[in-house]
């Protein structure tokens, strides 16, 4: 007996480490380890060294956490997910990007003037429902008050680490699209209706608004950006009330 002992235990000696297969346990560990702690040398990490898994464990961590991030995207941006990466897929990220206006905050007087910019589409829409044009008035309050949560999510979750963050204000930059997508169409509908009855200050603010949106694309530093895209807010939504004014008079 005693010599069969002996010999087991020389047999083990001799199989080659590297087709040790180690417990699944030990990679969950690793990978839990990692996250909690980010330890660069541990006994879990030694051992996979030797038994030339720590390749594998990292590779798997790594997916862990991309697993974790599609998640979390699927959560919160829910059944506009598979718009969001389509869209980024078509860009190339672009779509849905935005410009990061740190250190401003919903709060801050730049941030928060910002904002009130968009008030200017909520009152062209009520002037224009009160006048009885209900379509064209209603597009424009919603427009503004997506806007309005559009831009509050950009100032208040400016992080691009955090992509709880991230998918938060593209959920609401994909409703901004929509809304702003459907006053727009119906708005330029309304200018071919009215043809040359459009009177000139509202040919010029539209165009001054188009302007002031290819600049705020072009300039996403924070406070020209602020310029620029507030600037494109007002002037829009001036042009957006004469255009359905105008419309009524048809």
């Amino acid at each position: 007996l005693l010599l069969l002992v002996l010999f087991c235990t020389r047999v083990d000696s001799f199989v080659p480490k590297q087709h040790v297969i180690l417990p699944t346990r030990i990679h969950q560990s690793f990978v839990v380890l990692q996250k909690e702690a980010s330890p660069t040398t541990t006994t879990i990490t030694t051992c996979l060294d030797r038994s030339k898994k720590n390749q594998m464990c990292l590779s798997y961590m790594k997916d862990n956490n991309n697993n974790n991030e599609e998640t979390i995207r699927r959560n919160t941006l829910g059944p506009l997910y598979p718009a969001a990466e389509l869209i980024q897929d078509a860009t190339g990220g672009w779509g849905l990007a935005y410009a990061n206006l740190e250190p401003e905050t919903p709060s801050s007087p730049a941030g928060l003037g910002f904002l009130i910019t968009n008030v200017g589409y909520l009152v062209a829409g009520a002037l224009l429902n009160a006048k009885g044009e209900v379509l064209f008035g209603t597009l424009t309050e919603i427009a503004g008050s997506i806007s309005i949560w559009y831009h509050y999510a950009q100032l208040r979750y400016p992080s691009p680490s955090v992509v709880q963050d991230v998918s938060k204000v593209q959920l609401a930059l994909m409703c901004d699209y929509v809304t702003a997508a459907a006053a727009l169409i119906t708005g330029l509908l309304y200018v071919i209706q009215v043809g040359t009855l459009l009177p000139v200050p509202c040919i010029v603010a539209g165009v001054l608004a188009v302007l002031c949106l290819v600049l705020s694309w072009i300039y996403e530093e924070t406070y020209a950006y602020i310029l620029w895209h507030g600037l494109w807010h007002v002037f829009g939504a001036y042009a957006g009330y004469y255009i359905g004014q105008t419309h009524l008079s048809v």
